[in-house]
């Protein structure tokens, strides 16, 4: 095709325009088969403008600047009132709500608006999709509402929503692969919403995302199944092994559930838990954003100075599953616990309420600015963090830092004591002593530091 190269500037003069200028468009699938560097579309899929490099097709949204947590997680509490109440300060209208109560036992209760309010499904439980009228009833632009049901808002008892953001509830069609399927994706943020029909032939799925998901988690709808987690990391490999996310169980062998991912789509085996023919299933896809998301793993110690684990960021909400052996899902977040230790986590395999592992002296996980660390392996629950080799996966997502208050309750105690002459425990320290400075106030002594 003959070109035309533009010297004289007026010839393309935009100022006089009302309108815009049109770039060629389509599909992910739809991009030029032989480019040219520099070659610029607008994705259909995406819904995003990206250019050629000369190897890749990369949109104009830079990996180097993370999405702002504020404006994609959020985590919210109320206390029921038994009627019907607004739920606000998300901060934006959220596409995904996982719902649990804290101070009854109750199921996790999971909603999303690509398959509309009051249809919810149980992080706990192998059922399949559900009406509840009075569960939640509207997605709002700062929030959303819920009605009486007991799981959602009985009366003065308490509750937490983790809040995620798609596309505002805008969902599109979606041919990138064999199977046709409906995408709500915010592909700033890492997250899509995928739902489908399965094809019994291990069908492939598009998913929005563009980049290759680290996690897909499927439910069927339709019929009972296990929710089938699955992913690249932490032991987790696509076609080989999996987690169940309403199970205890260790990483079981996986060979025809969620095959492989790619850019574009995953392959849905045929399995009934994500790609019986006739099934219909939802799946949550995530990619890690830098600054924003991270999934990974570490191995236990053993120790009770366990682990470090560098997320690039402070973790808001921490999700760890041990894979080597059977363990619950904990969830630990910063709104339950604003200080380190973190001790209280929810299960969502289980309906029980928020526990406290240990509280009082002894901690379990402490956040940093770049991280976590598992702080406790003496009781009988460490199985569930830092088993001496055991693997653990993690999922964790940030707060905006601007919003960090430093918190100094419990970081620093004086303590005074009596000696024995053949050594006192002290007990009564902030947690865990990261330093000490000891003085005897009643003989000439050194001070004694430690740490």
């Amino acid at each position: 095709m003959a070109t035309t190269k533009i010297t004289n500037p007026e010839l393309f003069d935009l100022g006089s325009l009302n309108t815009a200028l049109q770039l060629p468009s389509g599909t992910t699938a739809e991009r030029p088969t032989s480019p040219s560097t520099g070659e610029w579309r607008y994705n259909t899929t995406t819904n995003l403008i990206e250019f050629y490099d000369g190897a890749d097709w990369r949109d104009l949204q830079s990996e180097d600047i993370p999405p702002i947590p504020s404006e994609n997680f959020a985590i919210v509490n109320w206390t029921g009132n038994g009627t019907s109440q607004s739920i606000t300060g998300v901060g934006f209208k959220p596409d995904w709500v996982w719902i649990k109560e804290k101070t009854n036992s109750s199921s996790n209760e999971l909603y999303d608006s690509s398959r509309g309010a009051t249809n919810f499904i149980m992080s706990n439980s192998t059922n399949g999709q559900a009406v509840n009228a009075q569960g939640l009833q509207s997605f709002d632009s700062d929030g959303f509402t819920v009605g009486n049901d007991g799981a959602v808002n009985a009366a003065d008892d308490m509750y937490i929503a983790w809040c995620w953001k798609a596309n505002g509830g805008t969902t599109s069609s979606n041919t990138d692969g064999s199977i046709t399927s409906t995408v709500q994706v915010n592909t700033k943020a890492g997250f899509s919403i995928v739902t489908y029909t399965g094809d019994g032939a291990d069908g492939t799925v598009g998913h929005g995302l563009g980049v290759t998901p680290e996690i897909v988690l499927v439910k069927r709808l339709n019929s009972t199944g296990n929710w089938s987690f699955n992913g690249s990391f932490g032991g987790l490999t696509y076609g080989t092994n999996k987690l169940v996310l309403n199970s205890a169980d260790a990483l079981t062998s996986d060979t025809n559930e969620v095959l492989a991912a790619t850019s574009t789509t995953f392959t849905a085996g045929q399995s009934g838990s994500v790609g019986a023919s006739g099934g219909t299933y939802v799946a949550y896809c995530f990619a890690p954003k830098a600054g924003y998301s991270s999934f990974g793993s570490y191995t236990g110690n053993g120790n009770y100075q366990g682990p470090i684990v560098n997320t690039g960021f402070e973790p808001y909400y921490i999700v760890i599953k041990r894979t080597d052996a059977s363990s619950n899902w904990q969830t630990f977040d910063a709104t339950r616990d604003p200080q380190n230790p973190a001790t209280k986590v929810l299960f969502p395999n289980d309906t029980t309420d928020t526990q406290n592992l240990l509280g009082g002296d002894y901690g379990i996980l402490n956040r940093f600015s770049n991280g976590f660390q598992i702080t406790n392996s003496s009781y009988a629950g460490s199985t569930n963090f830092n088993v001496n080799g055991g693997t653990y996966i993690y999922w964790a997502f940030a707060k905006d830092a601007s919003t960090y208050t430093p918190t100094t309750t419990g970081a620093y105690k004086g303590i005074s004591y009596t000696g024995n002459d053949y050594g006192n425990a002290v007990y009564d320290t902030i947690n865990t002593s990261g330093l000490s400075w000891i003085k005897s106030m009643s003989f000439t002594e050194a001070n004694s530091v430690f740490d």
